[in-house]
């Protein structure tokens, strides 16, 4: 019989998304990003072969977790969903219409005794191949800083993006795709007043490597050169009706490297 392997996730609500991840990053040294936490383990059968389950962070307004009434839910991963869902259709359970796949897998709900919404998830065996989306958009994003496009720096940003660069006229926050867009092109113009031109840097990212991290979520790393320095970028994606796009974007400088 088709059976439950591991735990998928957990995933609360809550009235602050951003109070409970900064609680959860500084009293508990996790490593929150805005869909939550990702931890990577090994199959104990198989080190070779990883896996990764989730800590994830709803707004109070979800609908996701309907039609239970509890603040959370919890995400199962199994080893054949059609089977565990007929299984659980046939003894009478309430499992949900419907089955959703993507990139990531195959997912089913069902209820439990107490009311608590449970995710089914049957992992997609080449979850890698969803991250090359990242990836490409990253690329994209890097030549639209590269050729001052605003516009296509634009289509690069999802429109609930956030942004943290290092820029000294504005070192907080950046919220919104306008807003980040608005950014980037107070910056192309203060390039062109200084008298550079097309391609502005020249961006080649090195060491980039894409994970997944969860059901349309997927975390990337790379460091690029600015000048004499190094810098080092870590991207939150996320995959829409349109494709993947930028969620967060996190950069900082790392200063001139060594001398060889």
């Amino acid at each position: 019989m088709a059976r439950v392997t591991g735990l998928g996730g957990v995933f609360v609500k809550t009235t602050d998304p951003s109070r409970l991840r900064e609680w959860y990053r500084t009293r508990l040294g996790i490593d929150v990003q805005d869909f939550g936490a990702s931890f990577e383990w090994r199959e104990a059968a198989n080190p070779e072969v990883t896996g990764y389950s989730i800590w994830g962070v709803f707004p109070e307004t979800t609908g996701y977790f309907d039609p239970s009434a509890r603040p959370f839910m919890v995400n199962f991963r199994v080893d054949g969903l059609d089977l565990l869902l007929e299984h659980l259709r046939s003894t009478g359970e309430p499992v949900a219409e419907g089955v959703h796949e993507d990139e990531f897998g195959r997912f089913g709900w069902v209820m439990d005794p107490d009311g608590t919404r449970i995710e089914l998830w049957q992992p997609s065996v080449a979850v890698e191949a969803a991250t090359d989306g990242l990836a490409r958009i990253i690329h994209d994003f890097l030549a639209a800083v590269d050729a001052g496009d605003e516009a296509a720096l634009a289509v690069c940003f999802d429109p609930e993006a956030s942004l943290y660069f290092p820029f000294r006229d504005s070192a907080g926050l950046t919220e919104g795709r306008e807003a980040i867009t608005e950014r980037f092109g107070r910056l192309f113009a203060a390039w062109r007043r200084r008298g550079k031109s097309p391609p502005f840097v020249g961006f080649i990212p090195e060491d980039l490597a894409v994970r997944a991290v969860g059901p349309g979520h997927a975390l990337a790393t790379f460091t690029v050169g600015i000048d004499a320095s190094r810098g080092r970028r870590t991207v939150l994606g996320r995959r829409a009706l349109g494709g993947w796009r930028i969620l967060h974007l996190h950069a900082s400088n790392l200063g001139a490297p060594p001398e060889r």
